[in-house]
């Protein structure tokens, strides 16, 4: 176990490193501390070691190696967490601006279609998961009253699997039950086979039964699909499989496998 302990140690600490450079939502400082924490504790742990198979005579190459190495990641986590903060979104910031301030001169909105059968920028932003942009145009006091746009857009985050951008509309006010279309959210997630829209969904109240206007329930969606795991967070939530369609099906006629079968026989 001895010989495995430095390597597993640098791979926490890359990990957190990595975690620390990528996670846009404020936990870098947190794990900046923690990656320099354990730098020092095993620079401290490997430097004793050394000095005291030095003093005994005994080889200590590899100890000073990993403590040289700790040292250096230890000033690399400091340099990280005194960087100086940049927004990284200012450019799509002033960007944004502009193209605001230039729709407003010509009476457009980010809210409505340029041209037919084309998405509006809210919802395109929801789509692609553009989380800042669709901060800033949430922000906008033309945004509470486009309700249908907003669904649509939350439509369009569950179809892409934008899960923070959904968190964002359900926040702005986007009910998890909201029907767009004809379907409801969770039935879009079921359809397209989005387990983490569909267990968010169901997080924030989402009815795990609402039929789309074909009466397919979102449990029906996922047996069709074969999507073992979908079927499964339903199920969990409460899903009805004996619930009928208009065409006189229910979930537990349309399962194709033993294993389907199982899970429909699970009670949330």
């Amino acid at each position: 176990m001895r010989d495995y302990f430095n390597p597993l140690v640098l791979l926490v600490v890359v990990g957190m490193f990595a975690w620390g450079m990528l996670d846009g939502e404020g936990s870098g400082t947190n794990a900046g501390v923690w990656a320099m924490s354990l730098c020092v504790s095993a620079f401290l742990v490997n430097g004793a070691l050394s000095l005291a198979r030095l003093i005994a005579h005994r080889p200590a190459l590899m100890g000073v190696v990993w403590s040289v190495a700790y040292l250096i990641l230890s000033a690399c986590a400091w340099v990280m967490l005194h960087a100086p903060e940049t927004d990284v979104f200012e450019e799509e910031k002033a960007a944004l601006k502009a193209q605001l301030a230039a729709w407003k001169g010509q009476g457009k909105s980010p809210f409505v279609s340029v041209q037919q059968e084309q998405d509006c920028l809210l919802v395109l932003a929801a789509g692609l998961g553009k989380n800042q942009l669709l901060r800033e145009l949430l922000a906008l006091p033309e945004a509470a009253p486009n309700k249908e746009v907003l669904q649509k857009a939350a439509r369009a985050a569950v179809e892409n699997g934008r899960r923070k951008s959904l968190q964002l509309l359900l926040d702005a006010g986007v009910s998890a039950d909201a029907v767009v279309e004809g379907g409801s959210l969770l039935s879009t997630a079921a359809v397209n086979g989005q387990r983490d829209m569909a267990t968010l969904l169901l997080e924030r109240g989402a009815k795990p039964d609402r039929a789309d206007a074909d009466g397919v329930s979102p449990i029906m969606h996922a047996v069709i699909n074969d999507d073992l795991p979908m079927a499964r967070v339903l199920m969990q939530a409460g899903a009805n499989p004996a619930a009928k369609a208009p065409d006189g099906r229910d979930a537990y006629s349309c399962s194709r496998t033993a294993e389907m079968d199982e899970v429909l026989q699970k009670k949330g």
